[in-house]
């Protein structure tokens, strides 16, 4: 019930979508929106689009704004349905190295081999560890995906054309 709220409320925002790859010259996009449309995105432009189209766009690497100008991302894997996390007041998110070795080793244990990891293991060592897990969950993950997980110098997934608009009309 939640997640259907949480999607009420995006829907009712304004978002802006900016084409990376538009950055010489315009491109034409077509939105899965209803009715789907024909949208040109030109160099540096951000164009205004409903988060239907904003949260699939964000999925094939565009960048989407909100109308405050904050810059949105996707968290993936997070939900079953692709929706955006949002944390409750008494949660962050950390990176690796801020959190305490003890903390580290909690997580490390989760993952198989991360049963031997304990506090001499050091810190630099535990965050590698879990960088390692988590790189190979995500090559095994990214490999169901289109165009076989191959991902780009910036992490976004590589599409040939009909990946790309079978993701574009919702998979």
């Amino acid at each position: 019930m939640a997640a259907a709220k949480d999607e009420d409320v995006l829907a009712s925002g304004k978002y802006f979508a900016l084409d990376p790859a538009a950055a010489h010259q315009p491109r034409v996009h077509r939105l899965p929106s209803n009715p789907m449309r024909d949208v040109v995105f030109g160099p540096g432009q951000k164009v205004e689009v409903p988060w239907s189209d904003a949260k699939r766009l964000m999925q094939i690497g565009f960048e989407v704004y909100d109308d405050n100008g904050n810059r949105m991302r996707m968290v993936e894997d997070a939900t079953e349905d692709g929706q955006p996390i949002t944390l409750r007041s008494d949660q962050v998110v950390a990176e690796l190295k801020e959190l305490t070795v003890d903390a580290l080793v909690d997580r490390a244990r989760d993952y198989p081999g991360g049963g031997e990891m304990n506090k001499g293991t050091g810190k630099a060592a535990l965050i590698q560890f879990l960088v390692d897990r988590r790189n190979e969950e995500q090559e095994k993950a990214d490999a169901r995906k289109p165009g076989g997980g191959k991902r780009d110098a910036d992490g976004y997934l590589v599409m040939d054309a009909s990946d790309a608009r079978r993701e574009m009309q919702g998979g």
